[in-house]
Formats: C-alpha cells, sequence, structure tokens
C-alpha cells in the first residue's frame, strides 16, 4: 500500500469516528522538545491539559531531538493529555521501517522511568504500529463501549453530550 493510500485510509477512519461522535482525537504532527524551551514547552502543555477529556491519541513519536531527549516528551503530551489509547504514527519519516519496535521499547522504558512518576492506572494503552503490517489492519473501536464513558466532573462536549 503506498503512502498516499495510508494517508486516505487514515482520513477516512478519522472521518468516521468523528461521525460517530468522537470529537476528541488530537493528532499531533513532530514532537517538538518540552524541556528545552521551558516557555513555549509550558505552554503547549497548559494547553493540552485545557482540552476536554481525550479518548485517543494520535500522536508522532520519533523527533529529530530522540537522541538527545528519548521518549520525554511524548510521555509528556502522554500526561498532559491522558488519552484512553495512544497510537504513536510517524515513526518511519526519520527512521527506517524496521524500527518500530525499538522505538516501542524505549517508550516503555521511558514511561517508568519519569520523574515524577506517570501513575500505572493513567497511562494510555500503546497500540504501537508496526510499518507496513499494521497499517493495513483497522483499529475498530465501539463508542457505546463503557471505557469511552467520561470521568466525574468532565462534562462531555459537542457530539459526545
Amino acid at each position: 500500500m503506498s503512502r498516499r493510500s495510508c494517508a486516505l485510509l487514515i482520513t477516512c477512519v478519522l472521518a468516521l469516528l468523528l461521525q460517530q461522535g468522537w470529537n476528541h482525537l488530537p493528532v499531533r504532527g513532530e514532537t517538538r522538545p518540552a524541556l528545552e524551551a521551558p516557555p513555549m514547552g509550558q505552554h503547549l502543555t497548559d494547553i493540552m491539559h485545557s482540552l476536554p477529556p481525550t479518548d485517543v491519541e494520535l500522536g508522532s513519536m520519533v523527533s529529530l531531538g530522540y537522541p538527545t531527549n528519548g521518549m520525554r516528551d511524548v510521555v509528556f503530551y502522554n500526561e498532559a493529555l491522558l488519552p484512553k489509547i495512544y497510537i504513536p504514527i510517524h515513526q518511519t519519516n526519520a527512521a527506517l521501517p524496521t524500527s518500530s519496535l525499538e522505538f516501542k521499547v524505549s517508550y516503555l522504558k521511558q514511561i517508568d522511568q519519569m520523574v515524577p512518576p506517570f501513575p500505572k492506572e493513567l497511562r494510555p494503552e500503546a497500540r504501537w504500529m508496526v510499518d507496513p503490517n499494521d497499517y493495513l489492519e483497522p483499529l475498530v473501536y465501539d463508542p457505546k463501549d463503557q471505557r469511552w464513558s467520561k470521568p466525574n466532573g468532565h462534562a462531555a462536549v459537542g457530539a459526545c453530550k
């Protein structure tokens, strides 16, 4: 499957999710160093903290700053958004297609090494994608499943009311 076909497939999946009322699907591009520029990094995480509850986060996990930052910024964004599911994307744009599982190991180690610790009960389920096989498999979720209920104190907005 070509990259263009994959992009079209992802766009169709997102459209279907939005039609079903899932209006909290943050998609972010390449991760940015959250600590290297403290005012900007803090501003980004403040914005993420202000968003309504997030069900699924589609987010980059490869950064050109990976040798310095590791997966720290990815985990910062997980902590700020508190998604129920994290789907890492943009894995092979700056790395070999076979490197996905190497990044998975790095992510899982990083999430355990955060200071202060990222509580296990708040961590997202990481739905790792291995190029190209997993891009051809649909990710199917039932919007009526109890796991998508909103936490107390957080009002649903838009179609999720």
